[in-house]
């Protein structure tokens, strides 16, 4: 099953729409012999993109909910935080990640699915929370109590930050509502059973198995008299 286009990064989106309409038949020839290919691939055109291309990402980005101040802060605190993440998606990656500054490798991962729009950084169709902003993130997306997974499937939707899932479990487990409020598992109410006049008039019994052998336990309702019989194995010739 093919992915849905929403989970492709920003700039595979508008190739995967521009050859979806074709029957593509996929062959693959070494470089070496690709010299009209190489040398045009080396004289890139100086071009704005088309407008439908800007117009389709300006519709994918209504797709979040997040209001016109909050974008302005995201874009403010990314600039002051996240500069050195920002000016290497915009410049590259290098081919190690001991190349990377310390302070971005643990976005080295993800470094695929990164892209800059409008001065925001995003993982595919997430945006990534600089740090001074995830405290308050994560009481927005916790504000409603709804447990580890629910709180963890919102995050997913919007946000991203590395150790983001320890952070939220954290969140949650420290939270007294929270804990109030949990499903537990339903315990199974006590069914209390009529002693019987006499003994051995109603008794239980249960199959179980020790050093390899099976027995058959029986107890008394009447006296609680338990009895063990070793039950013998038949062999068939």
């Amino acid at each position: 099953m093919c992915k849905p286009l929403m989970s492709a990064p920003f700039r595979l989106q508008i190739m995967i729409l521009k050859v979806k309409g074709y029957d593509l038949k996929v062959e693959y020839i070494p470089g070496k012999t690709q010299f009209i290919a190489d040398t045009l691939s080396r004289a890139s055109l100086d071009e704005t993109p088309p407008e439908d291309d800007r117009e389709l990402k300006v519709n994918m980005l209504q797709r979040l909910s997040v209001s016109q101040s909050r974008d302005v802060e995201f874009q403010q605190k990314t600039s002051n935080e996240l500069h050195e993440l920002y000016a290497i998606i915009q410049s590259g990656w290098p081919d190690t990640k001991q190349q990377v500054p310390h302070a971005v490798r643990q976005f080295w991962d993800a470094r695929d699915e990164l892209a800059v729009l409008d001065g925001v950084i995003y993982r595919v169709m997430r945006i990534v929370v600089p740090p001074t902003m995830r405290t308050a993130m994560l009481n927005l997306i916790h504000e409603t109590y709804m447990g580890i997974v629910k709180t963890k499937q919102r995050a997913r939707e919007i946000l991203y930050w590395p150790s983001r899932t320890a952070q939220i479990e954290e969140k949650v487990s420290d939270c007294a509502i929270c804990h109030d409020y949990a499903a537990a598992q339903q315990k199974e109410p006590l069914i209390p059973s009529q002693a019987p006049d006499l003994p051995w008039v109603e008794v239980a019994s249960d199959i179980f198995m020790f050093n390899g052998d099976n027995y058959i336990l029986s107890i008394d309702y009447y006296s609680k008299y338990i009895e063990v019989t070793l039950l013998k194995r038949h062999v068939r010739t």
